[in-house]
């Protein structure tokens, strides 16, 4: 009797495990760089968290760790329409109400709410916090508008980097009929808002049980989907295999 020969690899899988060994690479290598990148603007972020008001004799406004406060005057006000039509020919339109500030020496745009904007006009005095010559926070005729201060909208961006590189890295580990298969990207990315809220939480604790709750919530429907992949690749691998069996 002749020994069993064993199944071999065809010669077409090879650029697919040469690809997937450099996707895992790069975005292992990527990971590890994030790293130092993303507690850049964590420091940053905390430091803005526990920035106190700057003291009066403070005289320069883009510059310091304190919170600037000031008065600025609207000088104008405007609606921005953005309008889409999807494939059986339905526009719905977004409106975004903006108001324009001026604020040591320049002019800028600020996006508002709905109550903000019927209530504002032109000449009115508005009372602004920034820091580092961004605004965070406007007072104007009762209503108080908030903003991200720019170290947390960049720790924001650097955790959607690193999270993307990591479903990078998941995929490619587990093999490319799972990277490139549509329901573990869509998963993925549905699992995208939901994880940088709640780490985005844990780092610097901005929100409250209501909203972890609500976006944990969020969360289900990409956990589902991702279920739903890797079911497929355990199927799919237990058919790969029983045809060598």
């Amino acid at each position: 009797m002749g020994k069993p020969q064993r199944p071999h690899t065809p010669r077409r899988a090879w650029p697919a495990m040469a690809l997937r060994a450099l996707l895992l690479a790069a975005a292992v290598c990527g990971l590890v760089l994030c790293v130092p990148w993303v507690q850049e603007s964590y420091r940053n972020s905390v430091t803005y968290r526990h920035a106190a008001p700057c003291p009066p004799d403070h005289r320069t406004r883009t510059a310091g760790n304190c919170i600037e406060q000031a008065t600025a005057r609207v000088v104008d006000k405007d609606i921005d329409e953005s309008c889409t039509t999807d494939s059986n020919g339905v526009r719905s339109c977004t409106e975004t109400y903006e108001l324009r500030l001026a604020l040591a020496g320049r002019e800028t745009w600020h996006e508002v709410e709905w109550p903000t904007y019927r209530d504002a006009h032109p000449g009115d005095s508005a009372e602004v916090r920034s820091w580092h010559g961004a605004v965070v926070r406007m007072a104007l005729n009762g209503h108080t508008e908030t903003y991200f201060a720019p170290a947390e909208k960049s720790l924001f961006w650097r955790l959607a980097g690193a999270w993307g590189l990591l479903g990078v890295a998941v995929g490619a580990a587990a093999g490319p009929r799972l990277l490139l298969r549509p329901p573990y990207m869509i998963g993925w990315l549905l699992l995208t808002l939901p994880v940088l809220a709640l780490v985005g939480d844990a780092l610097l604790g901005y929100a409250s049980p209501l909203e972890r709750a609500v976006d944990s919530a969020l969360a289900v429907p990409g956990l589902c989907v991702l279920a739903v992949a890797l079911r497929r690749r355990r199927r799919t691998a237990d058919w790969g295999a029983s045809r060598f069996s």
